[in-house]
């Protein structure tokens, strides 16, 4: 399985998969891949510091280049369930004046929505600079 993933590039696509389903669906897809084109980016990458390998993929992952999204389906699926098996998991249980900071680079993160809406939230985002891994993806 290393062997066949080593060489792989995942196309990352921004936005909703659930758009395209009526014709303003459609023409806001298109701006949005306008705007923000599908990326490749490598299935594994190595981490510049510590020289291990992780899998980047995602939910935003539709498919592998030079295969079709059905061909890519399979082995998308079978990469998420590994990668977020329990044993991969952290689950993080908010406390006031908590603060979390995670590396993009090796981290496959999501909101779960599991809080209090009537509770007030206060969150900013730092995005350090770093080498680029991908390439936007003209075809897709």
């Amino acid at each position: 399985m290393q062997k066949l993933v080593s060489g792989l590039h995942a196309i990352h696509f921004a936005g909703s998969r659930k758009l395209d389903s009526t014709a303003s669906d459609q023409a806001h897809a298109q701006e949005q891949r306008r705007i923000s084109p599908p990326v490749a980016h490598p299935v594994v990458r190595v981490h510049p510091e510590t020289g291990r390998k992780a899998i980047y993929l995602g939910e935003k992952v539709r498919r592998f280049d030079g295969m079709t999204e059905e061909e890519s389906r399979p082995l998308i699926e079978f990469l998420n369930r590994h990668a977020t098996r329990p044993e991969f998991v952290y689950r993080h249980q908010w406390q006031a004046h908590d603060i979390v900071l995670w590396d993009n680079r090796c981290t496959l993160h999501q909101a779960l929505g599991d809080f209090d809406p009537s509770q007030s939230r206060y969150m900013e985002r730092t995005t350090v600079l770093g080498t680029p891994s991908g390439y936007v993806v003209a075809d897709a």
